[in-house]
């Protein structure tokens, strides 16, 4: 994977996810306070059901993401995963926006264009 698509793939989860999603916590029905953030909600997921983390290892502090270390984690995660890896993460978080996925194969289809006009010159 070249580091143009990787940056490419990581500004969009960044832009789309981490920054989109709010870090407050919200009324849910009947006026009941959601237990966490729709921040830590993503991050918790990624915790338990990707990283396969303990929970208590995550920075969350009364339902909502405790400063920057959760995305600290993910982004050095992120730059040292393999390629595989990497797109296990994209395929993962792709169901916590509604454009994610979309925006992503338009990256991945330009690299392949890409890789494609390359191959043709050689």
């Amino acid at each position: 994977m070249s580091s143009e698509l990787r940056n490419s793939l990581w500004t969009v989860v960044v832009e789309t996810i981490i920054d989109f999603r709010s870090n407050e916590i919200r009324n849910g029905n009947y006026g009941r306070k959601e237990p966490y953030s729709k921040l830590a909600e993503y991050y918790r997921d990624l915790w338990i059901y990707f990283f396969k983390l303990p929970i208590d290892s995550l920075s969350i502090s009364y339902g909502c993401v405790d400063g920057h270390r959760p995305t600290e984690f993910v982004r050095a995660w992120f730059f040292n995963a393999v390629w595989s890896e990497v797109f296990d993460f994209i395929e993962f978080s792709s169901s916590y926006h509604e454009a994610f996925p979309e925006i992503c194969n338009n990256f991945l289809k330009k690299e392949c264009l890409l890789i494609g006009l390359l191959m043709a010159f050689w």
